[in-house]
């Protein structure tokens, strides 16, 4: 009985969420928290302060991305920031990414 406290919680926390964006946050967590991640050090973070504003730091949390616009952003790049190729993500991790990104 003990263990359903602790296993039902995780069964329904993880309905609530979806696969889909447990998928897209493990990519982000993989591919983009080390330079896009909150606290200091960060230096797409930081770059993104310093060129969009406080407001657009974080990618997680922004509401004015698109899936479409990640996409494009990731596979070629911008500023910085280099392409990833479908060696590095591939098409479906990228998807996943790019809806948990324009969802948030």
């Amino acid at each position: 009985m003990r263990a359903l406290f602790i296993v039902l919680p995780l069964l329904l926390a993880h309905q609530v969420t979806g696969a889909g964006e447990v998928r897209g946050k493990d990519a982000f967590d993989k591919w983009c928290v080390h330079c896009h991640g909150e606290g200091p050090g960060n230096a797409g973070t930081l770059r993104l302060a310093i060129d969009r504003g406080a407001e657009k730091a974080l990618l997680e949390g922004r509401k004015d991305l698109t899936a479409a616009y990640i996409k494009l952003i990731v596979r070629s790049g911008k500023n910085q920031m280099p392409g990833y190729r479908l060696l590095e993500i591939n098409d479906e991790d990228l998807a996943y990414l790019a809806d948990y990104l324009s969802s948030q």
